[in-house]
Protein backbone atom coordinates (compact mmCIF):
# COMPACT_ATOMS: atom_id res chain seq x y z
CA UNK A 1 0.00 0.00 0.00
CA UNK A 2 1.35 3.50 -0.81
CA UNK A 3 2.00 5.84 2.12
CA UNK A 4 2.37 9.48 1.56
CA UNK A 5 5.90 9.51 3.39
CA UNK A 6 7.55 6.15 1.79
CA UNK A 7 7.22 2.66 3.54
CA UNK A 8 9.16 2.33 6.77
CA UNK A 9 12.99 1.16 6.93
CA UNK A 10 13.91 -1.48 9.77
CA UNK A 11 11.03 -3.71 8.45
CA UNK A 12 13.17 -7.12 9.51
CA UNK A 13 13.23 -9.19 5.98
CA UNK A 14 12.92 -6.30 3.99
CA UNK A 15 15.77 -4.21 2.17
CA UNK A 16 16.19 -1.05 3.24
CA UNK A 17 13.15 2.20 1.43
CA UNK A 18 14.56 4.89 -0.69
CA UNK A 19 12.50 7.99 0.35
CA UNK A 20 9.34 7.72 -0.57
CA UNK A 21 9.34 3.89 -1.47
CA UNK A 22 6.46 1.66 -1.99
CA UNK A 23 7.25 -1.84 -1.50
CA UNK A 24 5.20 -4.64 -3.62
CA UNK A 25 4.58 -7.64 -2.51
CA UNK A 26 4.09 -11.30 -4.52
CA UNK A 27 0.55 -12.72 -2.38
CA UNK A 28 2.50 -16.02 -2.04
CA UNK A 29 4.92 -14.64 0.00
CA UNK A 30 4.03 -11.69 2.15
CA UNK A 31 6.99 -11.97 4.16
CA UNK A 32 9.69 -9.69 2.08
CA UNK A 33 8.62 -7.46 -0.99
CA UNK A 34 9.17 -8.33 -4.76
CA UNK A 35 9.89 -5.23 -5.56
CA UNK A 36 10.31 -1.49 -4.48
CA UNK A 37 9.23 1.46 -7.00
CA UNK A 38 10.32 4.71 -5.79
CA UNK A 39 7.84 7.10 -7.61
CA UNK A 40 8.57 10.22 -5.48
CA UNK A 41 7.06 12.90 -2.81
CA UNK A 42 3.15 11.54 -1.47
CA UNK A 43 2.34 8.52 -3.06
CA UNK A 44 -1.03 7.09 -2.55
CA UNK A 45 -2.92 4.87 -5.34
CA UNK A 46 -0.58 1.88 -7.18
CA UNK A 47 -1.91 -0.41 -10.02
CA UNK A 48 -0.90 -3.39 -11.84
CA UNK A 49 -1.35 -4.67 -15.49
CA UNK A 50 -0.92 -8.43 -15.68
CA UNK A 51 -0.74 -9.27 -19.35
CA UNK A 52 2.32 -6.60 -19.47
CA UNK A 53 3.84 -7.28 -15.74
CA UNK A 54 3.55 -3.57 -15.96
CA UNK A 55 2.88 -1.22 -12.27
CA UNK A 56 1.53 1.73 -12.30
CA UNK A 57 2.19 4.22 -9.69
CA UNK A 58 1.55 8.28 -9.14
CA UNK A 59 3.49 11.06 -7.43
CA UNK A 60 2.38 14.63 -6.52
CA UNK A 61 3.54 15.76 -9.07
CA UNK A 62 3.51 13.00 -11.98
CA UNK A 63 -0.06 11.02 -12.70
CA UNK A 64 1.23 8.15 -13.90
CA UNK A 65 4.21 6.35 -13.77
CA UNK A 66 5.18 3.22 -15.68
CA UNK A 67 7.56 0.32 -14.06
CA UNK A 68 8.26 -3.01 -15.13
CA UNK A 69 8.06 -6.00 -12.48
CA UNK A 70 11.25 -5.10 -11.90
CA UNK A 71 11.08 -1.76 -10.80
CA UNK A 72 12.61 0.19 -13.87
CA UNK A 73 10.95 3.26 -14.68
CA UNK A 74 9.20 2.84 -18.02
CA UNK A 75 7.43 6.40 -18.70
CA UNK A 76 6.07 9.37 -16.89
CA UNK A 77 2.86 10.62 -18.00
CA UNK A 78 0.76 14.23 -16.29
CA UNK A 79 -2.38 14.40 -17.26
CA UNK A 80 -3.90 16.68 -14.98
CA UNK A 81 -3.19 19.71 -12.90
CA UNK A 82 -0.45 19.24 -10.57
CA UNK A 83 -3.34 19.38 -7.43
CA UNK A 84 -5.55 17.16 -9.11
CA UNK A 85 -3.89 14.09 -7.21
CA UNK A 86 -4.08 10.71 -8.61
CA UNK A 87 -6.51 8.32 -6.37
CA UNK A 88 -6.85 5.18 -8.49
CA UNK A 89 -5.83 3.30 -11.33
CA UNK A 90 -7.95 0.37 -13.22
CA UNK A 91 -5.99 -1.49 -15.50
CA UNK A 92 -8.03 -3.04 -18.89
CA UNK A 93 -7.96 -6.74 -18.85
CA UNK A 94 -6.39 -6.75 -22.32
CA UNK A 95 -3.25 -4.60 -20.89
CA UNK A 96 -1.39 -1.47 -22.18
CA UNK A 97 -4.62 0.63 -21.41
CA UNK A 98 -5.53 2.17 -17.87
CA UNK A 99 -8.04 4.34 -16.36
CA UNK A 100 -6.58 7.25 -14.33
CA UNK A 101 -8.52 8.35 -11.72
CA UNK A 102 -7.36 11.96 -10.30
CA UNK A 103 -9.34 14.51 -8.01
CA UNK A 104 -11.05 16.22 -10.33
CA UNK A 105 -10.86 13.60 -13.78
CA UNK A 106 -11.35 10.60 -15.41
CA UNK A 107 -8.40 9.90 -17.72
CA UNK A 108 -8.59 6.99 -20.51
CA UNK A 109 -4.82 6.34 -21.07
CA UNK A 110 -2.92 3.92 -23.81
CA UNK A 111 0.69 3.64 -23.39
CA UNK A 112 2.95 4.17 -25.98
CA UNK A 113 3.60 0.77 -27.40
CA UNK A 114 7.45 1.78 -27.25
CA UNK A 115 6.86 1.52 -23.12
CA UNK A 116 4.82 -1.73 -23.22
CA UNK A 117 8.10 -3.05 -25.15
CA UNK A 118 10.03 -2.28 -22.76
CA UNK A 119 8.31 -3.91 -20.20
CA UNK A 120 10.52 -7.28 -20.53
Amino acid sequence: MPYGAGNNNGIPGHPASPGYGTFIYDLSKLSAPMVTVTPGAYPNAVGFDEKHKLIYAQNFDVDLIVYNHGGAKLGEFEMDDRNAQTRAFFPHPDGGKVLVLTGKSLFWCELPQSVIDRAG
